[in-house]
């Protein structure tokens, strides 16, 4: 509970400095959502995917965007089971120098908190990982095509892979 807390607090105060930084947006994101797993009483790889929708709040300049998501993955059907995961993390993505005003590459570094729920077990944690992508700037919108690598210390949880696109509107 103390790393939840803990998470969240710096979320809040990262969201806070991002926002502040220039302008502030509010977005979401489909995607292609997949996750490399362990079954937990065999231990035998388990890979399924399910699409996902992401909420997305955050700040964005010249040189860098923050958000925080949540990400709603639809539950899985799993030999007679069903997964259940949940995921809010905090982004931040640094443009990569050779853009243009429209068309931004960026990397980005991912850090949050996940929820693995198969069956009668489940187990909660760290999520961190890595993005890529391009953001195409249309004035007040923003639309973006990325891939993502999220690594979890979720018990029997290897790692999530996503791609998909994202459209933000900034205020």
């Amino acid at each position: 509970m103390r790393r939840i807390a803990a998470w969240l607090a710096g979320v809040v105060l990262l969201s806070t400095v991002g926002v502040a930084e220039d302008r502030g947006f509010i977005g979401a994101e489909v995607k292609y959502h997949d996750i490399e797993a362990q079954e937990p009483v065999t231990g035998n790889d388990l890979s399924e995917s399910a699409a996902a929708l992401g909420l997305r709040l955050g700040g964005v300049n010249d040189r860098f965007r923050f958000y925080v998501m949540y990400d709603f993955i639809k539950d899985i059907d799993y030999k007679k089971t069903t997964i259940k995961e949940y995921l809010a993390t905090a982004t931040v993505d640094w443009f990569i120098p050779f853009q243009t005003e429209k068309f931004k590459p960026y990397l980005g570094a991912i850090v949050g908190y996940g929820y693995y729920e198969i069956g009668s077990f489940d187990d909660s944690g760290v999520a961190y990982g890595a993005e890529g992508g391009l953001m195409i700037s249309m004035g007040r919108y923003d639309l973006d095509g990325f891939v993502r690598w999220i690594g979890s210390d979720v018990n029997d949880v290897d790692y999530y892979m996503q791609a998909g696109v994202g459209v933000n509107y900034k205020f």
